[in-house]
Order: C-alpha cells, then sequence, then structure tokens
C-alpha cells in the first residue's frame, strides 16, 4: 500500500541573503554555492529546504497497529533544473527543533520579503514582531 503525504508548508532559505524569505516560491531551491562575483571576491553561500508535514495519522496509526512498525518512508524530492553536479551528491535531511513559518516571499521580489521563516529567524525579520 502506498500513501501520499503533502507537507503542510515549505520554504528555503539562502546564507547568502540571511533575512529574505523564499515561502512564496513555487520552486524549492537547494543549492551549495562557490564562485568568484564581478569584483573578484570569492562568495560561497548554501540554501535549506525547509519542510513541515502533520504526522498525527501515521502515528496514531503505527501505535493502533494499522501501519507496521517496520514500515518504510521515502521523501521525493525532483529536479527542475540542475548544473554542474557532481557525479556523487549527498543530501542530508534533520529534523528541525523549533517551529517557524512559512512567510510569503518569492525570490523575484524587489524589494525583498522578510515576512516568515529566513536564515536569521524562525518567524519574522525582526524578533521583537
Amino acid at each position: 500500500m502506498h500513501k501520499f503525504i503533502y507537507a503542510q508548508k515549505d520554504s528555503w532559505i539562502a546564507e547568502n541573503s540571511s533575512s529574505r524569505n523564499y515561502g512564496g516560491d513555487e520552486v524549492l531551491e537547494l543549492f551549495k554555492d562557490f564562485r568568484t562575483d564581478w569584483s573578484g571576491s570569492y562568495t560561497t553561500g548554501v540554501s535549506r529546504i525547509l519542510l513541515q508535514f502533520d504526522l498525527t495519522d501515521i502515528s496514531s496509526s503505527i501505535v493502533s497497529g494499522d501501519i507496521s512498525s517496520d514500515a518504510k518512508y521515502y521523501l521525493k524530492l525532483y529536479s527542475t533544473e540542475a548544473s554542474e553536479l557532481s557525479h556523487t551528491y549527498n543530501i542530508e535531511a534533520f529534523p528541525l527543533v523549533r517551529s517557524w513559518e512559512e512567510g510569503t516571499g518569492h525570490r523575484s521580489d524587489t524589494p525583498y520579503v522578510s515576512d516568515g521563516v529566513s536564515w536569521k529567524y524562525a518567524d519574522s525579520r525582526d524578533p521583537s514582531s
């Protein structure tokens, strides 16, 4: 049996734009960027994808025995445009230790949007709000 669970909320955040929010983008961007900018400075940057799922039904189904405790789970993410990838590429997933807000930002926003999660904050650009 297959059961599909979709994310309740998703966003991506970037180290190089630490106050921006990308919760409104249709595409989640995952990158590790090493390059020299126009001034000759070497820059680095990484992004993180944040996903939140409601696992209440799965947890209660495991407890009741409807789902085996040794069931397998898979996260499937698909590439839209891959470039300059090595032959091997490792992606790791970790649980988050606190809640976060999705926000409404897009990569193309000018001025940029800072509501919701960013590299610096879990819920807004201004920690006092």
